[in-house]
């Protein structure tokens, strides 16, 4: 549900300021995430972040908020959010109905579809009914494989098909209906429809999403008609590892770990924390678990996936696949809904990582990508991490460079 509509749509007062609550988190975490900074924790860290990163706009927010308290009118919020948010066409977009979203008025519309025991399974044989369904009604699809945080059994981990048509009236006249009768009269799949997507899994606008969903549909036409697996997966991934540092940075290994260590403190918490946990340290058992899993599974898989990194030609990657990659990974840069803001710097132990202002663009490439294959976070964790101690490791072989030109 967007908090944005909701709160437009929404006449309860009571609800209203626990939706309005919930907005301002979800808003300010939006504005980190894309300024290309992050906060150790929510509530008062975010908060206190946000304020560094904007006092001007951190006191007119709250200078709303506290006027909402004492004179109810939701007007000059919606004034705010709707100026602040308007070259982020779906975020704030739909309208909600006694809590319930039941219009798109964005050309594509998202459907959570939940309870899958097979992933690749489902991808292969069930949901293209469902495309079979809307095909003549819409101009592409993706699929992809993310996990929202929290208790509730909708939030768990699931599958998020995006629609793309070629206009709103398309999906809510014509699409919305086909679904309703294949997902609640025939409860062919278990889902809901239509849906806003978390801030964090997508980039901001169906123009920087679109390319990189299209690449994705047609690198999985290579697996047709044997479908998608898990072992298909997981080469895939590693090969685009490899695509993204001969492409990106020039084959430059060093270049690339790095890069990789700033990935992998982006993506290490969603590995572990599962939602479910509220102490510290069951935090830090879990990150050491995890931390002891990899090493074990990297161990036993080494020398595979070192061959598969290093292999003198692709595997699941064509030579136009890489073509077009390079073709569209350049337009896709972060976005600014800020003032100018540089990059914080990392500490990693000892050292400092500065960030290139680009790789939050690459980063979301990179996890869109993987999230098409059906590989969940955990996982994604792991290939990073797996990469990683391949190019650290002193006693690799000398393979013939697979070197791209720009």
């Amino acid at each position: 549900m967007n908090c944005v509509s909701d709160f437009k749509g929404n006449t309860s007062k009571q609800e209203c300021f626990v939706i309005l609550g919930e907005l301002i988190s979800q808003f300010t975490s939006f504005c980190i995430h894309y300024n290309h900074a992050w906060t150790n924790g929510g509530g008062k860290h975010q908060i206190r972040n946000f304020k560094k990163l904007s006092p001007p706009i951190y006191e007119q927010l709250f200078y709303l908020y506290e006027n909402y308290f004492s004179n109810p009118d939701k007007k000059p919020l919606v004034e705010f959010f709707d100026d602040r948010l308007k070259g982020f066409e779906n975020l704030n977009e739909g309208y909600s109905v006694s809590g319930a979203m039941v219009e798109v008025k964005q050309p594509y519309m998202a459907i959570q579809v939940y309870d899958i025991n097979n992933y690749y399974d489902f991808a292969n044989n069930r949901l293209p009914l469902l495309i079979t369904l809307v095909q003549n009604k819409i101009e592409g699809y993706c699929a992809f494989r993310t996990r929202v945080i929290g208790d509730s059994k909708v939030n768990e981990e699931s599958l998020y098909i995006i629609l793309f048509a070629a206009s709103p009236a398309i999906l809510n006249n014509e699409v919305l209906p086909l679904l309703n009768d294949f997902v609640l009269r025939k409860k062919t799949i278990t889902a809901n429809f239509p849906v806003n997507l978390d801030l964090s899994l997508i980039f901001a606008n169906q123009l920087m999403i679109r390319p990189v969903t299209y690449w994705i549909s047609e690198l999985k036409k290579q697996f047709e008609p044997e479908g998608l697996s898990e072992t298909k997966a997981l080469i895939a991934a590693i090969e685009i590892f490899r695509m993204f540092e001969l492409v990106l940075f020039n084959a430059d290994d060093r270049a690339f770990q790095v890069f990789l260590t700033y990935l992998n403190r982006l993506w290490a918490a969603s590995s572990y924390d599962c939602g479910k946990f509220f102490r510290i340290d069951q935090l830090l058992i879990e990150k050491s678990n995890l931390e002891e899993t990899f090493k074990r599974q990297y161990d036993l898989q080494k020398q595979t996936l070192s061959s598969v990194y290093f292999a003198n030609t692709f595997r699941c990657l064509s030579d136009q696949n890489i073509d077009h990659f390079k073709s569209i990974i350049y337009s896709i840069q972060p976005n600014e809904l800020l003032p100018v803001y540089s990059n914080p710097i990392i500490e990693i132990g000892d050292n400092f990582i500065t960030p290139e202002i680009n790789w939050i663009a690459y980063q979301n490439a990179l996890k869109n990508i993987l999230a098409g294959l059906l590989i969940p976070d955990n996982k994604m964790y792991y290939i990073s991490y797996a990469v990683q101690a391949i190019l650290n490791d002193t006693n690799k072989n000398v393979y013939e460079s697979l070197a791209i030109s720009n």
